[in-house]
């Protein structure tokens, strides 16, 4: 996607874009199991995934140019740590991202980063006061059943990441 695909594009209300983020991830740290954060194995925003993410958003910048009253979300996996990459999104973005851990608003319990300039409630807690999450186990296919751990007092369901392998109908983490 270049400017002038953009350009033809012609009016856009909002665009919602969710990078890969296997460049970013700090599970790149993971070593059988064990947290291992020196040397960072993440290549950030200049790694194949991290460069898909520069280039979304240039995209974002010729919609806004194109269309200034766009609204926009973006997500990605919370990359703080990594200061240089996460102020280039932020400055690229104009916002600083609203942080939400997924289990407090559905099942997984999987910690996002969401830039938005679309206005939010000022405080977190506003955006999952009156969240009901029920029974996970709902989401499945009949049969299936999700392992879940609990965390914080409540029972959670860790993602499927990249990482599982094996037969799709029954995979390991």
């Amino acid at each position: 996607i270049n400017e002038q695909t953009v350009r033809d594009w012609g009016p856009v209300s909002s665009m919602f874009i969710a990078a890969p983020c296997n460049d970013l991830t700090n599970l790149r740290n993971f070593i059988g199991g064990v947290f291992v954060p020196e040397p960072d194995k993440r290549p950030g925003l200049d790694g194949p995934s991290g460069m898909m993410l520069r280039h979304c958003l240039q995209v974002l910048k010729w919609a806004l140019y194109y269309n200034p009253q766009m609204m926009f979300i973006l997500e990605n996996v919370v990359f703080d740590d990594r200061e240089e990459d996460w102020e280039e999104v932020c400055n690229a973005t104009g916002v600083r991202p609203v942080v939400i851990m997924g289990s407090d608003v559905s099942y997984t319990r999987r910690l996002r980063a969401w830039w938005t300039n679309i206005k939010l409630p000022a405080s977190y807690a506003e955006l999952t006061k009156d969240q009901s999450r029920g029974d996970p186990n709902d989401c499945m296919d009949q049969g299936r059943k999700l392992v879940t751990f609990e965390m914080e007092g409540r029972q959670q369901v860790r993602p499927i990441g990249a990482s599982w392998t094996g037969d799709p109908d029954e995979p390991t983490a």
